[in-house]
């Protein structure tokens, strides 16, 4: 699959992981907006909740294309465009 048509399945993967669904993001940093107020730039994993949110929107994405990612890979923000680059 092409990064062009994965970024539909992410973000389906994304909005179901969210902790509100279909609320606007910025796709440059779209896995500060799986909380609600998002976190500030390349903070998710500041919190419990964010920490729970970007592991469930993670382990969803490998278990779907089984893949797995590395700790480096998880270290990292990406954008949407680099996730499904990666991806």
């Amino acid at each position: 699959m092409t990064p062009e048509e994965l970024k539909p399945h992410i973000i389906e993967i994304f909005q179901r992981n969210r902790q509100t669904p279909n609320a606007d993001y910025d796709e440059s940093r779209f896995l500060d907006y799986l909380l609600t107020a998002p976190a500030s730039k390349n903070n998710i994993r500041n919190s419990f909740k964010g920490v729970k949110r970007f592991h469930q929107f993670i382990d969803e994405v490998e278990l779907k294309y089984g893949i797995c990612f590395s700790t480096a890979d998880l270290d990292r923000f990406y954008s949407l465009e680099q996730f499904t680059k990666k991806l």
